[in-house]
């Protein structure tokens, strides 16, 4: 058996090395949104580059599996094997790489019974010069608690995004009674991506996704992890079972950067890994990113090309009010790094930043004084909070489920377009945001 510490990094080295000519066939009809769903395999496609993307597979049994890959030309090529693990909670990862760039793939699993998983597709990036348009779509908060339904994942997957960005709070692995142990992390994490209504989005764009504090246990700091250190272990272990990142070291780091093309640079925080007690007195040596992390970003916008650069924020910078009933969860409790933040992005002249972000479980666009833009995004499944009294900086926002669907349009001039679209898809606010 191989340990749990293993299985990513085996499953990945056996796909960069297994490319395999494959005679079998996928169902030709469909584009990997339309296929039938299997209840007994959930699939999710991340990390995509402009060559290889990370497919990571749920089954119902254990073993090896192969994953054909369907070209635009309609060959077809296997990778593998997928080895879905039982001491991963059934799970398993594959890196498939010697991809082209800016181009549309399906996929499916064949497994060694004769069973086949439905299709999936992606889009790998375009190349870092492409001058090319593209969406993408954003939000936090997914539970699959009826009370929650809507039509927003339909909406969502109805849409033309290369991909789907999540800021955490996917699943409430805290709702009563909140796991702790391994196994009940791991049911947690089954239940929501197993659901059909999340298997229809995954089936039709990739994602790149963040934990916030629900994954773990509410509002985890400095203090919950020394004083539920195994709680939150565990929770971070099975975390990285459903959603594999690239191997980075010993000590594995879930922040990262990606780029799409010309014009877009993604900065992807980790806000509670590294942070402060939230309590802690506001000075110099409170911090949500830690020392290492802050430096990256520092050195990441310092030296990108893009021509926008989003900062992905689980928790909103929101300068005015403080955010009942947990007012010191977010940045405007950590108010010191979050000026070094912004001083260094002024004082650098890094152009084209946005700001998105989440939690509060409302849509907000937000315009400060300094000329930075934040758009506040979810939930796509969870309870609505009243609103408090709006700060200055708020020029828009809804109470609703919603997500972020962002535009890219070459110029002259460049520009993003920000849409928020409410459960049905209608159109909540937009702006458009033209370079420099």
């Amino acid at each position: 058996m191989v340990s749990r510490r293993d299985w990513l990094k085996l499953s990945l080295a056996a796909g960069a090395g297994g490319l395999l000519a494959c005679s079998g066939k996928a169902d030709s009809s469909s584009d990997g949104g339309d296929a039938p769903l299997d209840p007994d395999h959930a699939l999710c496609t991340f990390e995509v580059s402009d060559t290889s993307a990370i497919v990571s597979a749920y089954a119902a049994n254990t073993g090896p599996a192969q994953l054909v890959l369907k070209t635009p030309s309609g060959s077809q090529r296997s990778y593998g094997p997928l080895e879905i693990m039982e001491d991963a909670g059934n799970t398993g990862a594959l890196l498939i790489e010697q991809l082209e760039p800016d181009t549309l793939y399906t996929y499916f699993l064949s497994f060694p019974a004769g069973t086949v998983s439905s299709t999936y597709r992606f889009r790998t990036a375009p190349a870092l010069d492409a001058d090319k348009a593209f969406s993408f779509v954003i939000s936090a908060d997914i539970d699959v608690s009826e009370e929650f339904d809507s039509p927003i994942f339909e909406s969502m997957a109805s849409t033309e995004a290369e991909f789907f960005v999540c800021l955490g709070d996917w699943p409430y692995a805290d709702n009563p009674p909140g796991a702790e142990t391994i196994e009940e992390f791991r049911a947690r994490h089954k239940e929501v991506r197993v659901a059909e209504k999340i298997q229809r989005v995954l089936q039709r764009m990739p994602v790149y996704a963040i934990y916030d504090d629900h994954e773990m246990r509410n509002n985890w700091d400095a203090f919950f992890r020394e004083r539920e250190a195994t709680r939150i272990q565990n929770a971070l272990t099975v975390w990285d079972e459903w959603f594999p990142l690239r191997a980075q070291g010993v000590n594995k780091v879930r922040y990262r950067s990606w780029r799409w093309g010309q014009h877009a640079e993604f900065f992807m925080l980790d806000t509670r890994l590294y942070r402060s007690a939230n309590d802690a007195v506001d000075d110099t040596t409170k911090t949500m990113l830690g020392a290492t992390q802050k430096q990256w970003l520092f050195d990441g916008l310092r030296d990108s090309t893009a021509t926008f650069k989003f900062i992905l924020n689980s928790v909103p910078l929101d300068f005015a009010i403080p955010l009942a009933p947990f007012p010191d969860d977010y940045w405007g409790a950590f108010t010191t790094e979050r000026e070094e933040l912004l001083a260094y992005i002024r004082a650098s002249n890094v152009d084209g930043v946005l700001w998105l972000t989440a939690d509060q479980h409302w849509f907000a666009a937000h315009h400060y004084n300094a000329g930075h833009k934040e758009f506040q995004l979810g939930p796509l499944a969870r309870g609505i909070p009243t609103l408090h009294a709006a700060a200055p900086e708020v020029v828009a926002r809804s109470a609703e489920y919603n997500f972020g669907e962002l535009v890219i349009e070459p110029g002259p001039p460049t520009q993003v377009i920000f849409n928020c679209r409410g459960a049905t898809g209608e159109l909540i606010y937009t702006e458009t945001i033209a370079a420099g």
